[in-house]
């Protein structure tokens, strides 16, 4: 594969790219949104106010309201500068995913993820707003990374738990408290790693030990969320506490029987902010992958390797050249709606080809695919809901 600089070039090159579309026609940006205002208001109300927009609680945390107030503070009101933050957010979640996935899926997977990202027009529409999507998103994907790190399977003959995994953990659960300031449903970022974390001991077939282990890395995550969360908490009780925030936001649970209709808005959404920018991000995906696919197949034609047996590189080449010609049919035929879809399904190939690379006779393929199907699964959950 690629070796480290040149891969590190290449996640710089898509990192300047996703900050030069996000920046673009910069004077044009302002503030439009009517939950943008709530965020983007702190300075506008004096002391009997309390200094932001009444009831801004039941909106969202004030983490966002506060870096969007000390960001018009130190650097002016001009109209763009309450989107600065989701911006540089949205920007830093680019490397932040590679560094994640380049550990849990391989180098090949953790670039075109990031290149895709970058490009994604769904990001940067957000991205180019004071809303608290861009800044979930970046710690989100903290937080699991961290705690994918935290709850990594010790090498043989080392202690199981050791300082530097419950350092992690204990990170972990700050970013995981991050969340939850900047988006009461940040605390589902707990949850997924308990899930995850779960279903990874049992598919594994891990030992009680390391279960034991997983549990005690888990409350620790869990106890520094809540120590985190908690001056916030003990802000809400002079307002109801957090139980009239639950209140006011069940009326935006509506259960199963709406999911078809959210899915068909959601999918109408795709479509509508679909554009060029996420089809050049296929096309720079698929022009890496070609290149990292020709460099592999010279590397296999004078040596006997596992790519070549069974499900060939050549069939997941194919794959990928299939999808990514869906990618940009769809945009023609159904005005992008199957972009993220078939994009999916690429990425899949991709990461099919980056586990028989890696893997020798002696490995077992399984735990990685499994990974791979598990994310896929996650990510039509996500947006399908």
């Amino acid at each position: 594969m690629l070796s480290w600089r040149h891969e590190l070039l290449l996640i710089l090159l898509a990192t300047t790219c996703a900050l030069v579309v996000r920046i673009w026609h910069l004077d044009h940006l302002a503030v439009e949104h009517f939950d943008e205002g709530v965020y983007a208001s702190n300075l506008f109300f004096s002391e009997e106010a309390n200094y932001r927009y009444p009831q801004q609680h039941f909106y969202a945390p004030p983490l966002l309201p506060s870096i969007i107030e000390w960001t018009m503070t130190f650097l002016g009101d001009a109209p763009w500068i309450p989107i600065l933050p989701g911006i540089l957010f949205g920007t830093a979640t680019i490397p932040l995913l590679w560094w994640f996935l380049r550990d849990s899926l391989g180098q090949l997977p953790a670039i075109l993820a990031g290149t895709l990202l970058a490009l994604n027009d769904y990001h940067i529409f957000y991205s180019r707003t004071a809303l608290t999507e861009p800044l979930l998103g970046f710690f989100w994907i903290l937080a699991l990374a961290l705690g994918f790190h935290a709850m990594k399977p010790s090498a043989e003959n080392t202690p199981s738990i050791t300082p530097r995994s419950l350092l992690i953990a204990a990170v972990c659960g700050v970013a995981c408290g991050l969340c939850w300031w900047t988006k009461y449903n940040g605390w589902l970022t707990v949850f997924i790693l308990a899930i995850t974390s779960l279903l990874n001991w049992l598919v594994h077939d891990r030992t009680w030990t390391e279960f034991k282990t997983m549990v005690i890395k888990g409350c620790l995550i869990i106890a520094t969320t809540l120590l985190v969360f908690s001056p916030y908490l003990s802000s809400l009780q002079p307002q109801g506490g957090y139980a009239a925030i639950m209140s006011h936001h069940q009326q935006y649970i509506t259960g199963f029987s709406s999911w078809i209709q959210q899915a068909t808005i959601q999918l109408d959404n795709l479509r509508l902010l679909t554009s060029w920018q996420t089809i050049v991000g296929i096309l720079l995906s698929a022009a890496i992958a070609a290149v990292m696919f020709t460099n592999a197949f010279k590397q296999l034609s004078n040596k006997q390797s596992p790519v070549t047996s069974g499900f060939s590189a050549r069939r997941a080449l194919l794959g990928f050249l299939f999808s990514t010609s869906a990618c940009l049919g769809s945009s023609l035929c159904f005005d992008g709606i199957l972009i993220p879809f078939s994009t999916l399904l690429s990425f899949y190939c991709l990461i099919v080809f980056q586990t028989y690379w890696d893997s020798d006779h002696t490995q077992s393929r399984r735990p990685q695919l499994q990974s791979a199907s598990k994310c896929i699964l996650l990510f039509v959950v996500w947006n399908l809901t």
